[in-house]
C-alpha cells in the first residue's frame, strides 16, 4: 500500500452581507477512477421554511427498539464482529488503524479464496442463490405466499429461515379442483384436492372398494406422518384417491357428452376456416383485376396523350416549312 495522504472534503457557505447572496460550495474526495467533478446549481429559495412533517413522541414511542446478537454469539463471519476492529477505529477517529484493519480483513479473505480456489471447493452461498435472469443473490427461503388474514398468525425468523405461525395446521386454499382420468391398469384417477381434514379421509373411505379396505389402517397412518410433517401450514398438499370401477364408468358416461359437444365446435370451426379462405381468395382475385383493369386504362390513355403531342409536333412543324402563297 501506498502513502496515506489527507484531502479536505466537506461543505462550505459564503454569503455576502452586502448583497445577500450566499453560496454553497462542496469538496468532494478525489475518485479512485475518473477525474474531477464540477456541478454547479442556481438555488432559487426565498429562505421560507416549512414544516412537511414532524415526529410526534407518540410516533418515538411505537419504534421498533434495535436489537443487535451479543458478539459472543455472533460468528466469525458475521458483519457486526467481523468489522469490529474497523469501526472502532473509524469511531476513535484513527484513520490509519482503520486502513490497517481493513487491509488485513482483505488479505484474509483473499487468502481463504485462494485456498479453496486450489483445493478445489466451490463457495455455496447456504441461505442465498444466484438469480440468472437478474444475476444477484436472492434469498432462498422467501415466503411469497400471499397473506391470509383468516389463517396466518405472523411472520418468524428460526435458525436464518423465515416462517409463518398460523393457526391451522392445514390452512384451507380456496382452489379449482382438477381432475385428471387415465386408463391404467387398475383404473384409478387421481384426484388433487385444494384442502384437506381430518374428517374427508372416513368420507373417502366409505366410497372406495372391499380391495382397499384392507389398506385403511396403514393409509390413516401415513397421513398421520404427512400432517406431522413440518412442510405443513403455507398451502394446501396433494392426496392420490383410488376410486371404484363403478364410479370410474359414471365419470366417463358424463363426459360423453362432452365430448360430442368438443367434436361438433371443432366441426364448425373447420367449416368457418375453410369459408374465410374461400372469402378471402376471391377477395385477392377481385383485387388483382381491378388492378389489371385500371392499368389497361391508364396504358390506353398515356398512348393517346403520346399521340396527340406527336400530332402536334409534326403539325406545327409542317407550317413552319411550309412556303407561302406570295413566294
Amino acid at each position: 500500500m501506498g502513502t496515506l495522504t489527507m484531502e479536505l472534503a466537506g461543505k462550505v457557505m459564503i454569503e455576502c452581507e452586502k448583497t445577500g447572496y450566499s453560496t454553497e460550495i462542496e469538496f468532494k474526495l478525489r475518485p479512485m477512477l475518473g477525474g474531477d467533478e464540477l456541478t454547479n446549481k442556481i438555488d432559487r429559495r426565498t429562505g421560507e421554511e416549512e414544516i412537511l412533517w414532524s415526529v410526534s413522541p407518540e410516533i418515538r414511542a411505537r419504534r421498533l427498539k434495535r436489537y443487535t446478537v451479543p458478539l459472543d454469539n455472533q460468528r466469525c463471519t458475521e458483519s457486526v464482529r467481523l468489522w469490529k476492529k474497523v469501526s472502532d477505529a473509524i469511531l476513535a477517529d484513527d484513520q490509519k488503524q482503520a486502513t490497517e484493519e481493513k487491509a488485513v480483513l482483505e488479505h484474509a479473505q483473499r487468502a481463504a479464496a485462494k485456498e479453496r480456489k486450489d483445493s478445489g471447493d466451490d463457495w455455496v452461498p447456504k441461505y442465498f442463490e444466484l438469480d440468472p435472469i437478474s444475476g444477484q443473490y436472492i434469498y432462498k427461503h422467501a415466503d411469497h405466499r400471499p397473506w391470509d388474514p383468516s389463517n396466518d398468525m405472523y411472520t418468524y425468523e428460526y435458525d436464518m429461515i423465515l416462517k409463518t405461525k398460523t393457526k391451522h395446521r392445514t390452512p384451507m386454499v380456496r382452489t379449482q379442483s382438477i381432475i385428471s382420468v387415465s386408463n391404467s391398469n387398475n383404473n384409478n384417477i387421481n384426484i388433487i384436492s385444494s384442502s384437506i381434514e381430518d374428517k374427508s379421509l372416513d368420507t373417502q373411505d366409505k366410497i372406495m372398494s372391499k380391495s382397499v379396505c384392507g389398506k385403511r389402517k396403514r393409509r390413516k397412518q401415513s397421513f398421520k406422518d404427512v400432517m406431522d410433517s413440518p412442510d405443513i401450514g403455507s398451502g394446501g398438499i396433494q392426496m392420490r384417491v383410488p376410486i371404484n370401477n363403478g364410479n370410474d364408468k359414471s365419470l366417463r358416461e358424463a363426459l360423453y357428452p362432452m365430448e360430442d359437444q368438443q367434436r361438433n365446435m371443432s366441426d364448425r370451426l373447420d367449416k368457418l376456416q375453410r369459408s374465410l379462405d374461400l372469402m378471402m381468395r376471391q377477395q385477392k382475385d377481385r383485387d388483382t383485376n381491378s388492378n389489371l383493369n385500371r392499368d389497361m386504362v391508364l396504358l390506353v390513355i398515356l398512348v393517346v396523350m403520346i399521340q396527340a403531342v406527336l400530332n402536334w409536333i409534326l403539325s406545327t412543324r409542317a407550317q413552319q416549312y411550309d412556303p407561302s402563297p406570295g413566294h
